[in-house]
């Protein structure tokens, strides 16, 4: 009996033969009392395969799913997973709309987190001097916004210089 070849979706089992083309069952009859040219097909019964899908944040194993099935949608759950400085995960990096098709890994990702700094530097002609006022952790869609003390002057009397703003 020929092999069939199995597909992304399906594994295939040679059942036996049968006159209908693409039949998954075999027809006991189909080789008694010839008595004319007659067409026979391989018969096969398929299975729909199974895959495995790994889930990771920055490269650690959470959990493994096995035996998940060709165009099962994948599913965590309801609640995102941390990563080891306790930002929640956004998104994952597979649509996890879309059926699985092998093997899958799929990355938890997150909004990088910076640091936003906030320093008031004084620059005359012969030093420079700078002192940190405020600083805190955000993340890249966040607007960076001061929330320390108003700045007042590191040189000389505080009348000399008026604060004006923060630049880049």
């Amino acid at each position: 009996m020929p092999a069939r070849e199995e597909t992304a979706q399906y594994v295939f089992t040679a059942v036996g033969w049968n006159t209908t083309q693409d039949a998954s069952t075999n027809d006991i009859h189909v080789r008694l009392n010839v008595t004319s040219d007659r067409i026979v097909y391989a018969a096969y019964s398929r299975a729909t395969k199974a895959y495995t899908i790994t889930w990771m944040s920055n490269g650690t194993v959470l959990r493994t799913d096995t035996n998940v099935r060709y165009g099962t949608k994948p599913n965590w759950g309801t609640s995102m997973p941390k990563d080891e400085y306790g930002r929640t995960a956004i998104r994952w990096d597979y649509n996890v709309n879309t059926g699985i098709t092998g093997d899958t890994i799929i990355n938890a990702k997150y909004i990088p987190e910076y640091t936003a700094t906030f320093v008031l530097a004084a620059v005359d002609s012969d030093t420079e001097s700078q002192k940190t006022l405020y600083s805190y952790k955000l993340d890249q869609e966040t607007v960076p916004v001061y929330g320390g003390k108003p700045p007042v002057s590191i040189q000389g009397n505080s009348t000399d210089f008026k604060f004006i703003g923060w630049s880049p």
